[in-house]
Order: structure tokens, then sequence, then C-alpha cells
């Protein structure tokens, strides 16, 4: 397995998102669009030279939101979904600002809960009629 890396991207590395290969578990709950916010926050994962995963992060301090997770279907499985949220998380928390990370999921995508979950993010109460779950995690 090649070294794993994960950093910001920026102007021209956006482009290579277009490149990352989600499978259908996932291109049934991801937008197709990247946020247009002006606080939003791409962060790669790379094996070597290629981005196999994103994680985009929306909002302003202290409250910020994971808006999309993805992870290249040849790379799926292994693990990476994990490893970079973790690392993602790891760093925002070492900003003093920051204070809570949530995550809105499909109620159906069962991995992305499995995923928060185990990152140790907890379900805020479900909203009869909403299609989605709010998971939060205190970054104090």
């Amino acid at each position: 397995m090649k070294k794993l890396s994960i950093r910001p991207l920026h102007g021209q590395e956006l482009a290579l998102l277009s490149q990352v290969e989600l499978g259908d578990s996932q291109r049934n709950f991801l937008p197709s669009y990247l946020s247009d916010m002006p606080t939003s926050q791409i962060w790669g994962l790379w094996s070597g030279e290629t981005l196999v995963g994103f994680l985009e992060v929306v909002g302003q301090p202290p409250l910020l939101w994971i808006a999309r997770i993805g992870i290249d279907q040849r790379y799926q499985s292994l693990g990476y979904g994990g490893y970079l949220l973790s690392e993602v998380i790891d760093r925002l928390r070492r900003r003093a600002r920051i204070r809570e990370l949530r995550a809105a999921v499909h109620v159906q995508n069962l991995p992305a809960q499995h995923l928060f979950a185990k990152a140790g993010f907890m379900q805020l109460p479900f909203i009869e009629g909403e299609e989605e779950l709010v998971f939060a995690l205190s970054l104090r």
C-alpha cells in the first residue's frame, strides 16, 4: 500500500475531484456539485500521487459541517474513509475557534451513519418526516 497523505485542495487541484470514481452507494446520496460557500474547504486523500478521496467542510466557527465525503470505488472497504475523517477531525480540533463538527446523513445511508458513529459522532434527536439524520461531534 502506498503512503496516504491528506491536504487541502486549492485552485487547479479541485479539477482532480472529477477523477474520483464514486460507487453507486455514494453517488445516490451525494450531490453532484461542490458547495459554493466561500467558507468551504475541501481536503484531499492521496495515495502516492493519486487523489483517492475527499472531504468537504463548510460553515464558520464555532460550528462546521461535513458537506460531503467520498472515496474512489477502487479504494473503498480499505478504511480510507475512516482514516480521512479521523485526520481531518484531528486537524480541525487544533483550531481554537471550532467547537463542534456536524454531518447530515440520509436515513438510508447506513455506511455513512456507521462511519460517523465509529468516529465518535453522536446522533442528535431525529425529526419525524425528515430524510436526514444529524450527527454531532464536540471538538472541545
